[in-house]
């Protein structure tokens, strides 16, 4: 059986058309061609369409597979359309400058100018950027990848631009507001948090069985280590919660009342801020190291799977 090599060569001399010539149908470059040629490299699965239609053939053929082996007909991605990739695009990057520009006010307000007549409008700037980021992605999966999570022709786009937004708006969210105290650390702000990180793990997790299942190796060991290690996590948040609700009682204010009064106001003793405080900084600075580690390894595989 021919190999796709032979067959594009060979069927571009009988159409007698040039290198450039079918490289110019497909927009790329002449050098792409030959390397197909050459077998250096493998069309992108995204071409594969406008390949044999350019050579009058059909998929099937540019594999070399007979009519009577259907069972092993090769099915073809859906050619993507240019109006939803752009438009997912924009969307993400939009999100993510609205997200941080509305951060960043929120900064600007409470560590320099003490002023909480703007703090509304940072929140709306956050709230919508974050939102558009998370509509845009559930979008783009819903209408432009079939079988959701594991078809690879448009993996590269969603782990470049999706987990970047992502660990971008973690990182705003455990970094920035924590370390200038622009937003107080509660309960309710951890298990937002916490619920972020989880679904960007998720979402990695299906990225990296489309991976696998393009029969590129992924790391196991970092994905283990991963999820263990963001489980811990979180169960020693849910711990710090736990002893200070049901367990830990403040020994200043059983002779203080100055002190119980401040604790029955705030609902929590000073003590319960300050350990929620640093461990949720603590806890989760190593989650996102672990999410950006992955994220990193994600990068490198996908890019050779996109320019392969």
């Amino acid at each position: 059986m021919s190999t796709m090599s032979e067959i594009i060569r060979e069927r571009r001399q009988a159409l007698g058309i040039t290198q450039r010539e079918l490289a110019d149908m497909l927009s790329i470059s002449d050098k792409t061609v030959s390397r197909w040629e050459s077998a250096n490299q493998m069309p992108d699965a995204i071409l594969l369409p406008d390949l044999a239609e350019a050579l009058k053939i059909s998929i099937n053929d540019l594999y070399g597979i007979s009519s009577t082996e259907k069972e092993t007909e090769v099915k073809a991605f859906p050619r993507p359309k240019s109006h939803i990739t752009v438009s997912y695009k924009a969307a993400m990057i939009i999100g993510l400058v609205l997200f941080l520009f509305g951060a960043i006010l929120l900064v600007h307000i409470n560590t320099i100018r003490f002023d909480t007549g703007d703090r509304a409008l940072g929140n709306i700037f956050m709230y919508i950027g974050s939102g558009l980021c998370l509509a845009a992605e559930i979008v783009y999966i819903v209408l432009y990848r079939n079988k959701f999570f594991y078809n690879p022709v448009y993996l590269f786009d969603d782990i470049r631009l999706g987990n970047t937004c992502a660990l971008s708006i973690l990182a705003v969210l455990i970094v920035i507001f924590p370390m200038c105290l622009t937003l107080r650390i509660t309960y309710l702000y951890e298990l937002l948090v916490v619920l972020l990180l989880g679904a960007t793990m998720v979402m990695m997790i299906f990225q990296k069985r489309s991976l696998r299942a393009e029969e590129i190796n992924t790391s196991k060991i970092i994905s283990i280590i991963t999820v263990s290690a963001i489980s811990l996590c979180i169960l020693i948040m849910a711990g710090v919660y736990v002893y200070f609700r049901f367990i830990y009682k403040d020994p200043l204010a059983e002779n203080d009342p100055m002190m119980q009064l401040i604790i029955e106001l705030a609902g929590e003793s000073p003590y319960e801020v300050k350990a929620r405080m640093y461990s949720f900084m603590l806890l989760a600075a190593v989650m996102l190291s672990l999410l950006l580690m992955n994220h990193i390894e994600l990068i490198i595989k996908s890019k050779r799977h996109h320019t392969s």
